[in-house]
């Protein structure tokens, strides 16, 4: 896996600490196995569906850049992967209180 971290704050905790209540009320997600473990916020920039090849390359490319930005987000996708591709499997408007 190649990722971006991301700073941690309390509004992201706060944000995941309401997703997973909504993903295991609402939508009937969820994983005991991921319950304790620490959140971590990141951006996947590559997963296992990259080749071990072209990994090793994007890999050289992206390990010592400093990548820093600020964005505004409206919403949030739940995706899912069916085996050959990632889908959108749920999408959360986020309002601001």
């Amino acid at each position: 896996v190649i990722f971006i971290n991301v700073i941690k704050n309390t509004l992201l905790d706060s944000l995941q600490k309401e997703l997973y209540q909504v993903f295991k009320k609402e939508l009937n997600l969820f994983n005991a196995q991921y319950r304790d473990l620490p959140f971590h916020p990141h951006v996947t920039l590559a997963f296992r569906d990259l080749k071990k090849p072209v990994f090793y390359e994007a890999w050289e490319e992206f390990r010592e850049k400093k990548f820093e930005r600020e964005f505004k987000a409206d919403r949030i996708s739940l995706l899912k992967h069916d085996g050959k591709a990632w889908l959108n499997h749920a999408e959360f408007l986020l309002v601001n209180n």
